[in-house]
């Protein structure tokens, strides 16, 4: 008995041989565990709630889209910062379609959970709480104006049931004062008293290094070792509950800029005693 010759197309598609499955790439790993930090609020509605997308601690070791992402030894982000391996991407377009209750504008951006899954478990104002990062601004939007302020925050010290965080570390670019970094603070949980820090000269993608502190009510903000500011938030804040965040919070709405910002994070820590 004679029997046909088959191709190899021929063969697949008869079974007879099955294609080898390709090979899936390896994600990139981040050097910061962020399933161990809280949660991620992106700058997308997709479920058209009116509200910013979040994606829970849980998942964010194995999370990754174009707005938060670790990176390889070489790998060109986005907006074309070469990045070091295991670098993480906050990345955020000005006209994202997800906003909080309390904004105009977007944000991927991390808020830290004492207790994972859980908003309400939050930090006092006694004892020692430190937040410490390595991070850079690769790219910040563009004005409409020529000239205006563009900016994001890239760390805060938030407080719980408020919008009226204490501390907020803001990198900035405008033709009157050049690119710097400065703390944004509110004296007051009722938004008066706000006041701002002396600003660093700091370039796009120049790596700084920031500590914010608060301890028994002292809250100090350092920006490459240097004090910015120390504030006593005793008689204000007392009876308030606290929070770290990190990332990429965009500070710039479609009437005032277009484009994206990125912030690349390569070091984080937090501690509590």
């Amino acid at each position: 008995m004679l029997f046909p010759v088959l191709g190899l197309a021929q063969m697949e598609s008869s079974g007879l041989l099955k294609p080898k499955p390709k090979p899936k790439p390896t994600p990139a790993v981040s050097t910061v565990r962020w399933q161990n930090y809280g949660k991620l609020t992106l700058p997308v509605d997709a479920n058209k709630d009116g509200v910013a997308d979040d994606i829970q601690a849980s998942e964010l070791d194995t999370y990754s889209s174009s707005y938060f992402y670790a990176t390889k030894a070489g790998q060109k982000t986005s907006e074309g910062y070469s990045a070091a391996n295991g670098e993480t991407v906050f990345w955020a377009p000005v006209n994202g379609g997800g906003k909080t209750k309390s904004t105009d504008t977007v944000r991927s951006e991390l808020r830290e959970q004492l207790t994972l899954g859980k908003d309400g478990d939050n930090w006092s104002i006694e004892g020692t709480h430190i937040q410490t990062g390595t991070v850079r601004v690769t790219k910040l939007p563009k004005a409409k104006v020529s000239g205006a302020p563009v900016k994001t925050i890239v760390a805060q010290i938030h407080v719980f049931n408020s919008n009226s965080p204490p501390l907020k570390l803001q990198f900035s670019s405008s033709s009157a004062e050049g690119t710097v970094v400065y703390a944004i603070y509110n004296d007051s949980p009722t938004r008066n008293g706000y006041s701002i820090s002396p600003k660093i000269k700091m370039a796009l993608k120049e790596s700084f290094t920031y500590e914010l502190k608060m301890a028994d009510g002292i809250m100090t903000t350092k920006v490459n070792g240097q004090l910015l500011n120390t504030r006593d938030m005793r008689a204000n804040w007392s009876n308030s509950r606290f929070y770290f965040k990190a990332g990429n919070y965009v500070q710039n709405t479609t009437k005032e800029a277009t484009g994206n910002a990125e912030v690349v994070y390569s070091a984080l820590t937090v501690t509590h005693n």
